[in-house]
This record gives C-alpha cells, structure tokens and sequence, in this order.
C-alpha cells in the first residue's frame, strides 16, 4: 500500500469512522480551517492533543 499525503491546500478534512492515531502529516497542514471528526472514539482529552493548525477556526467532534 502506498502512503498518502493529502494536498497542502486542503481547506477542510472530515473523518468519519474509527481513526487509530492522527496521521504524522496532520499537523503540516497549513491552510485547514474545518476540521470534523465523526465516532473516531476521540474525547477532549485525545482532541487538545492534536498538533496545532495555525489556520484551524472549526472543529467539531461527533459520536
């Protein structure tokens, strides 16, 4: 399987189902603003453990 790596200039990233870990690129993503996380069993606790991005304004957690 090849590795995957989403373009620089993605403005918004849903994620709907189990995540295990936060993809290494997550945090070089410089112009997402939206980011929503749909039943990736992730609390506020593993949320503010994201690495930051400078541009995020929305981020939403479902489920």
């Amino acid at each position: 399987m090849q590795k995957l790596d989403p373009p620089l200039a993605l403005e918004k990233l849903e994620s709907v189902g189990k995540l295990g870990k936060i993809p290494s690129w997550f945090g070089s993503l410089p112009n997402l603003t939206k980011l929503v996380l749909c039943y990736n069993e992730f609390d506020e606790e593993r949320f503010l453990k994201l690495p930051r991005v400078a541009a995020l304004q929305n981020s939403k957690i479902i489920g």
